[in-house]
């Protein structure tokens, strides 16, 4: 990660320990500036809280420091006399445009600005308030260091393999050769974890058989449903026999000749690692609806979201199609399959014109998945 924030020419960087991993901030400063870092001492405060907005006075500024699930959104720092407060305002909705304030704590601090508490108490009235820090923490790990400066690990590091050499070379020359231990730099180790349903790219599949379906002779098709990953679709009888049946569909056939099915199964669940749950899974979520607000005039749709306790975060989203419609439309299906989330259940009843699916889109918050 430390090479990456040198490629994008961040020039100063500090880092704070947060249970088992680390809160990295960076920085472009002139080469012989130190600066401080309020929201790295704020952090240090307040490491278990997943979101936090923090707006408080010092030295005649005010600082507006906010993180959304353990990563840092906004840290600036504002000249009282040149800050507009409806500025902050507007600024603070756009920032928490989608929070659910009753998992948020906000630490609010501005004597000098009191339409501004104002508006902050109102605006974050249900969420959990933090009292402002007695004292002051050391600020040495608060300072940010050039990338030149090296991490304390690795000062310690480099510090023992030294007294290894040393110790080697007051023993004699028969450890002069022996080899120096290789000292690996600690990684978070890689999980798995377990995620439902199955990929959208596979609504093509589903879609295939259901069509082939509408064109068995002697049997008229009544609905198709995906649940658990077991795909099925009613069939009736009209003049049609079983063996005609079996003799036109890949599809595993079941039951007598007045209630008839055919099936097959997906792989429902699906164990991935942090690297394949990437946050852009988090934008395709935003990608979709988009598209389902372009299709309102036929679509109604709700969204529901995993615990933010949860460590595997995810948006799941019903959908279900107006009568009018008549069932999915092939180039909204097709927008559908390009995104990497996860298809949980598809209820199609031709008689009712009624359409229903489930969808989930999975992602780890950014500080969880492996570091570089």
């Amino acid at each position: 990660m430390l090479r990456s924030a040198q490629q994008w020419e961040f020039t100063h960087y500090s880092v704070v320990r947060s249970g088992a991993y680390y809160w990295l901030s960076c920085s472009r400063v002139g080469a012989h500036q130190r600066l401080y870092d309020y929201a790295h001492e704020l952090r240090l405060h307040y490491p278990q809280c997943a979101h936090v907005i923090a707006i408080t006075e010092h030295s005649h500024q005010i600082h507006v420091v906010i993180w959304y699930q353990h990563q840092l959104v906004v840290s600036i720092s504002l000249s009282q006399q040149q800050t507009e407060l409806g500025w902050i305002r507007e600024r603070l909705r756009e920032w928490t445009d989608e929070w659910e304030f009753s998992d948020a704590h906000v630490l609010l601090d501005v004597p000098s600005a009191p339409s501004l508490s104002d508006f902050v108490r109102d605006f974050a009235c249900s969420a959990q308030w933090l009292n402002k820090p007695s004292g002051k923490l050391a600020v040495t790990s608060a300072l940010m260091r050039p990338f030149s400066e090296p991490l304390p690990w690795q000062r310690r590091r480099r510090l023992g393999l030294s007294l290894v050499v040393v110790i080697g070379l007051a023993a004699g020359t028969s450890w002069w050769f022996w080899p120096e231990p290789q000292i690996s730099a600690p990684r978070i180790q890689s999980q798995l974890f377990e995620v439902e349903g199955i990929p959208l790219a596979d609504l093509s599949q589903l879609l295939n058989y259901q069509d082939q379906a509408n064109l068995i002779a002697g049997w008229q098709f009544q609905e198709a449903t995906l649940a658990a990953g077991t795909w099925t679709i009613v069939m009736r009888q009209t003049y049609g026999s079983l063996s005609e049946l079996e003799q036109q569909t890949q599809l595993v056939v079941s039951g007598d000749g007045t209630n008839t099915r055919l099936g097959t199964r997906f792989e429902h669940l699906a164990m991935m690692t942090p690297q394949q749950l990437v946050s852009d899974q988090q934008q395709a979520s935003q990608a979709l609806e988009a598209l389902l607000n372009e299709w309102a005039e036929h679509i109604q749709w709700h969204r529901v979201s995993a615990p933010a306790a949860d460590t595997l975060q995810w948006h799941e989203y019903k959908l279900e199609w107006l009568p009018s419609a008549a069932g999915l439309d092939r180039t909204f299906g097709q927008a559908l399959q390009t995104l990497p989330g996860r298809l949980l259940e598809y209820r199609w009843f031709e008689a009712r014109q009624e359409l229903t699916m489930r969808l989930r889109f999975y992602w780890l918050p950014r500080h969880l998945q492996e570091a570089e």
